[in-house]
C-alpha cells in the first residue's frame, strides 16, 4: 500500500512534475536550436507493479530507457522510457540530417545525452523548488521490457512507489510519445510527502528558475555535438 497524497499534496506534485519538465524543455530547445515542446498530459501514482503491468498493455515492444539515481531527503531513481523505433525518431529529430548509418552509430550516445538534459534539468528544477539538494549519478542506458527497465518488484522493493509521467514531445514539428517514470521507496515517498504540504518553493516559482549552487548544469549540448562530429570521423575517415 502506497502512501496517500492529499489533493492539495497531489496538486503541489503535479505543478513540481510540469515546472521540471518545462526547464527540461529549455534544455533540449539550447540544444538543437528550434522550438521544442514537452507536455505532460496525465501525472499517475501507482506501485511499482502496477506501472509495469501499464506499461506492458501500452507498449508491447522492445523499450529502451535513460535511467539515473538520485539521492538526498528524497532519494530513487528517474528513467525516461520509449519504445525502440520512437527512440530513433527522437534521436533523429535531435541530430538533425544524418545517413541512417550514423544514426545508428549515434544512438546510443545520443538518447543518453537527451536523457542527461531532461531528467537532470527535471530533477534539479524539482529540487530547487522543494528547496533541497539532489546527488545525481551519470545516466545509463537500459533496454528490455517493461519489468527491466522498471525493475521487477522482489521482496525488498515490492512497495515501491512510482511517479509515472505521459510525456509528448515535439521537436521542429515532430510528435514523439514517451514516458518518464520516478521510483521511490516508502520512505523516500513519505519525506516527499513531508515536503510538498510545506512547498514554498511553488508559491515563488519564478524566483526558483535560477540555478541554486546544489543544482546540476547540463553540458550535454557540447558533448552531443562532438559525438556527432567524433561518429562522422570513425564513419568517414
Amino acid at each position: 500500500m502506497i502512501p496517500s497524497l492529499s489533493e492539495l499534496e497531489f496538486d503541489a506534485l503535479t505543478e513540481l512534475v510540469n515546472m521540471g519538465v518545462g526547464r527540461s524543455a529549455v534544455g533540449l530547445r539550447q540544444l538543437v536550436g528550434h522550438q521544442v515542446l514537452l507536455q505532460v498530459p496525465k501525472v499517475l501514482l501507482v506501485p511499482r507493479l502496477a506501472a509495469i503491468e501499464m506499461l506492458r498493455r501500452r507498449e508491447s515492444g522492445p523499450l529502451v530507457g535513460v535511467r539515473q539515481y538520485f539521492a538526498g531527503t528524497v532519494r530513487g531513481k528517474a528513467i525516461l522510457i520509449f519504445p525502440d523505433d520512437k527512440s530513433l525518431d527522437l534521436v533523429r529529430a535531435v541530430v538533425g540530417p544524418v545517413s541512417e548509418q550514423e544514426l545508428i552509430a549515434l544512438h546510443p550516445e545520443a538518447l543518453t545525452e537527451i536523457g542527461n538534459i531532461v531528467l537532470g534539468n527535471c530533477l534539479a528544477s524539482i529540487a530547487n523548488l522543494l528547496e533541497q539538494t539532489f546527488t545525481l549519478s551519470l545516466p545509463e542506458i537500459t533496454r528490455g521490457g517493461a519489468a527491466n527497465i522498471l525493475g521487477e518488484p522482489s521482496s525488498g522493493s515490492a512497495h515501491e512507489t512510482v511517479i509515472f509521467l505521459y510525456v509528448d514531445f515535439t521537436i521542429d514539428g515532430m510528435q514523439i510519445t514517451g514516458y518518464l517514470a520516478v521510483v521511490t521507496d516508502i520512505p523516500s515517498f513519505s519525506s516527499l510527502k513531508k515536503l510538498l504540504a510545506g512547498c514554498r518553493g511553488l508559491q515563488n516559482a519564478t524566483c526558483s528558475s535560477e540555478w541554486r549552487p546544489g543544482a546540476r548544469r547540463s553540458s550535454s549540448g557540447a558533448v552531443l555535438a562532438q559525438s556527432i562530429v567524433n561518429c562522422r570521423r570513425r564513419l568517414c575517415p
